[in-house]
Order: C-alpha cells, then structure tokens, then sequence
C-alpha cells in the first residue's frame, strides 16, 4: 500500500466493495465466499444473464455476448443460412468458413491474440471479443488489413476507459471507429505558470512500471531525452508491491517527478502508455478512486514546484526501453 508524503486525512476503507463501506452484510458474505468458494456458483441460465446484465460494461458489449451465446451474431455462416448470397470463407485467415466458433475461437489470427493476452478475467475477455468482432467488421466493410497487435492495442485501450473514473465514455466504447482513430485527449497539463521558452531547459522523460501480481515487488524506470532527442539519463530501481498496475505507473512518475526537481529541471514532458493515469487527471478528483488518492497527492504536490509539467499518453513502443528497464531490476530479485 503506497503511504502519501503530503499531509492528507486519512481514511478506513473496505477493498471489496465498490462503495469502500464496510456492513456486517458484505462482510458475512466475503467470508462466505473466502471459506466457500462454490458457495456462489451459477446454477441456472438465469442467474449467468442476471449477472451479465448487472456489469458495468457498455450495453453493447453485452447484446454482443448475447448474441454469440444464442448463435445469432451476424457472421458469414449465419447470413448465408438466411439466404444472402456471399462468400463464406473467414476474411481474416481466408482458410476455413466463418462460423461464431471459428471467428473468436479457431482462426488463426483469433488464436494468436488469445495467446498474447494476459488475464482471464471475464470483462476483459469480453473485451477481447468485441475488440476481435470490430477488426473483423472494419476487414470486411472498410478494407482495413488484418493486424493482431491492433486488435490487441484497441482491446487494451477499450478496457482502460472502461477502468476509467470519467462516466461519458460508454459511447466510445462501442465505436468502431477505434482502429482507425483515437477519440479521447492524450494529454493532461499538470502544472503552467509559465510558457517553456528556449531559455527554459526542456526535458522529455519516458517513464514505465511493468506489474506482475498483488504482494510482488514492482520494477519502476524513467529514461531521459533533451531537446534534441538524445538520451540523457536512465534509471531504474525496484518498487514497492502495489495493488495494480496502474498504482505501479502513478509512482513511476512520481519518482521521475522527484529525480527531475532535484536535478533542477523546471519545465518537462512525461510519457506514459497508461490511459487510465492520464484520464484520473483529466478529471481529478480526491473521492474518485481511494486507492490512487495518495499517489496523485504526492505528484500533484510535485508538480507545483515546476515551471511546466506535462503528461502523454503514448503508444507502448515509446516506452520499450524504460519497459527492460523496469522488468529488468524486478526479475533481478
């Protein structure tokens, strides 16, 4: 758990709740849970639905679960069975015909993403899927080429607005529109009392903070740029355990923050490839998430000892080199 530096009052909360509320309720029932995991199963047909209908997910998503778990989305099989004259065969692999089982399942291309991915949490499985269906949409009707590391990118960038505090990004979330374009603001100005000039030395600092699990020590790096695009100056060092990945990011840029002041850099540019810590910005809040609550404490108090301070949102190959860094000092223990 990371302890802020700024004088902030302290607060009890309860972690499995969203609510943050303890009750005797919700504690009885988490023992439950803990001592009997089967104790919650899902007997029945109505009770899957009854608890799909209740996430927090875009109402499309879960017409689209729907719809693949009633065979009635629309794929190649399908429409060819109510009589639409069309070409049967996956317009990704171009190898077998396009059923529900093949798209998300057994093509290829769909096998490969499911290889890449890293959790099997159900909401970020769904994510996959629909991230899956829009590239197959975008392939069929506007001619887009097949790429797995866009399907991948746009099912992680999906589920970072999801994750996200803001409450106006459902709407994105059932854009297609996603392969071809971002649609939110990358950037968050974090400190201007004065325009960088010239005469203001200017810094670029990419920052990353690979997470593995809760209780396992994080590795954090920042590496340095000039203004003209030389590196300056790398460093990575090992972390505390954090709750997630998120948390791990916030405090890499807190330590990027900490090392550019007391180096006597005053106006920068900090990169990081975690949308969720540049949307908590954008719309910052001290009761938005209780468990960032510190962290972004401790750099907005940073922050205010510097002239300029910007932060980027950026694609995960700007931050590779301070991503070795990072996995290198953690795996290291």
């Amino acid at each position: 758990m990371y302890i802020s530096q700024v004088d902030i009052e302290d607060r009890l909360v309860w972690g499995p709740t969203k609510s943050r509320e303890y009750s005797v309720k919700l504690g009885y029932r988490q023992a439950l849970i803990r001592q009997f995991p089967d104790y919650y199963r899902l007997d029945s047909d109505w009770e899957v639905w009854k608890r799909l209908w209740k996430f927090k997910i875009p109402p499309k998503w879960i017409l689209f679960v729907w719809k693949c778990l009633h065979n009635i989305l629309p794929v190649k099989r399908e429409l060819e069975k109510r009589g639409l004259t069309i070409d049967p065969i996956c317009s990704s692999c171009f190898q077998h015909e396009e059923s529900i089982e093949h798209l998300f399942f057994d093509c290829p291309i769909s096998q490969r993403v499911q290889q890449i991915r890293n959790s099997e949490i159900l909401i970020h499985s769904i994510a996959l899927l629909w991230a899956i269906w829009l590239q197959r949409n975008s392939v069929e009707f506007d001619g887009v080429d097949v790429s797995i590391e866009r399907t991948i990118m746009a099912a992680n960038e999906l589920l970072s607005l999801l994750l996200s505090p803001q409450h106006n990004v459902f709407c994105e979330l059932s854009y297609s529109g996603i392969f071809s374009q971002h649609r939110i603001a990358n950037q968050v100005i974090l400190q201007n009392v004065t325009t960088p000039t010239a005469a203001v030395p200017h810094m670029r600092i990419v920052v990353d903070g690979p997470w593995l699990s809760v209780g396992n020590r994080t590795g954090l790096a920042w590496v340095c740029f000039d203004t003209d695009n030389q590196r300056v100056y790398e460093e990575a060092i090992l972390g505390p355990p954090m709750l997630s990945p998120q948390q791990t990011e916030a405090v890499a840029v807190l330590k990027a923050l900490r090392w550019a002041y007391h180096y006597g850099i005053t106006s920068l540019l900090l990169q990081t490839d975690c949308l969720v810590l540049v949307l908590l910005f954008q719309s910052y809040d001290q009761d938005h998430d209780w468990s960032f609550q510190s962290i972004l404490a401790d750099i907005l108090y940073y922050c205010k000892l510097f002239h300029y301070v910007v932060l980027e949102k950026v694609e995960r190959d700007v931050v590779q080199e301070a991503h070795h860094l990072a996995a290198t000092v953690r795996y290291s223990v």
